[in-house]
């Protein structure tokens, strides 16, 4: 996957995260509610109805819905932080279950909702979120163990398995922690592993997409980009291939290392006059392409004269002579595939040979525009 990708599974994690403190709060409401109503029906309610709905139903869910808000506001304002932004929905999970552990005094409840806590902090793939997530179970742990301590003093209930409990809960929360590390560093390792795949999938693809000579797109991504352009029944499309003129003379008389150094003078110039967007591309040998969607006919005539002229005008150190190239363009019709698109293209690039090369023909200008452009590449 590529890093918008690996962006947008994160921010949809995180969100889902975020949703799951939600869901937390409503479902822990709505369970206690369903729990006294209950213990109404079969008379074993410890508390007055009005006694219960004020400390165990509005006070934790105030609470609650005051750490959701100022999460939510904590996640807007440091967002471009990733500090901040992996941290803040695990504290807040792990505040809304400690809400729900000190209303209800289960000691045990806890334990298990801040190991929960500690397995979401490994998800986010950071030892130091497993830090944070560690330390914050082992602080809220000790806090309520010291509030039911407390409780049991000021009540004069003797609370007898106080030290054995908490005892139990470091032991629980540690073996969390490091079950949570191990299952850490699988997903680092797996994480790892599928970046270097990706990355040399994207490797292997650019070198698909493009020629390794000129650094110009390629035929196989040209013909892709072609067939999409034509499929989305665009307003204007304008196809572009040009020829060097007698190359193969170029090649036998200065050698075809000298013969690449004019193909490169004329993929440099390529990109000048023909924007990435445009698919400026090595169709084969010292043919070029590029798919034109803006400006009309007269200007894409002007703009590959200025091409064919600047190029025309270059000096190369093994000869004095020019070196030029002639330029076929076709404008898509209705009916037209990309294939019909190509061949006028090409019938255009032939008609500008037969006029005695180095110039720009346009499919409309030859005198029988309904040829096809495989004769044209075969005549050629």
């Amino acid at each position: 996957m590529n890093p918008s990708i690996f962006d947008k599974l994160y921010e949809r994690w995180q969100n889902r995260l975020i949703l799951t403190n939600i869901t937390f709060v409503a479902a822990g409401f709505v369970c206690q509610l369903l729990g006294y109503s209950i213990s109404m029906l079969t008379h074993t309610a410890i508390a007055t109805p009005m006694e219960y709905v004020t400390d165990y139903l509005l006070l934790p869910l105030g609470c609650n819905l005051l750490v959701l808000l100022l999460g939510a506001i904590l996640f807007r304002a440091l967002r471009g932080s990733l500090f901040w932004s992996e941290f803040i929905p695990i504290l807040q999970m792990g505040l809304i279950l400690t809400v729900f552990s000190l209303t209800y005094n289960r000691y045990s409840v806890l334990v298990g909702t801040l190991c929960f806590t500690l397995f979401i902090g490994a998800a986010f793939d950071r030892v130091s979120g497993l830090c944070v997530a560690l330390f914050f179970a082992l602080y809220e742990a000790y806090q309520v163990q010291a509030y039911r301590a407390d409780y049991s003093e000021w009540n004069n209930i003797p609370d007898p398995y106080a030290n054995i409990e908490v005892v139990v809960a470091i032991v629980t929360i540690l073996t969390a922690f490091f079950i949570s590390r191990d299952f850490l560093k699988f997903q680092l390792r797996k994480i790892e592993i599928l970046t270097k795949v990706h990355e040399k999938e994207m490797r292997l693809q650019a070198a698909l997409d493009r020629d390794s000579k000129t650094g110009l797109y390629s035929s196989t991504y040209f013909n892709n980009a072609l067939e999409k352009a034509v499929g989305g029944s665009p307003k204007r499309l304008m196809l572009m291939i040009l020829d060097i003129d007698d190359f193969k003379s170029v090649n036998d008389r200065f050698g075809h290392s000298n013969g690449d150094v004019v193909l490169l003078r004329l993929a440099d110039l390529m990109r000048a006059y023909f924007r990435d967007e445009e698919c400026p591309s090595r169709f084969g040998g010292e043919e070029l392409t590029a798919i034109v969607t803006s400006g009309t006919e007269e200007e894409m005539r002007r703009r590959c004269e200025a091409f064919r002229q600047e190029f025309a005008n270059q000096s190369y150190p093994f000869t004095s002579d020019r070196i030029t190239f002639s330029v076929g363009i076709a404008s898509l019709e209705s009916g037209w595939d990309a294939r019909n698109l190509f061949d006028y293209a090409d019938a255009a690039l032939y008609q500008a040979k037969k006029q005695g090369k180095n110039c720009v023909c346009m499919w409309n200008d030859m005198t029988n525009p309904a040829g096809s452009g495989k004769e044209a590449s075969d005549e050629s």
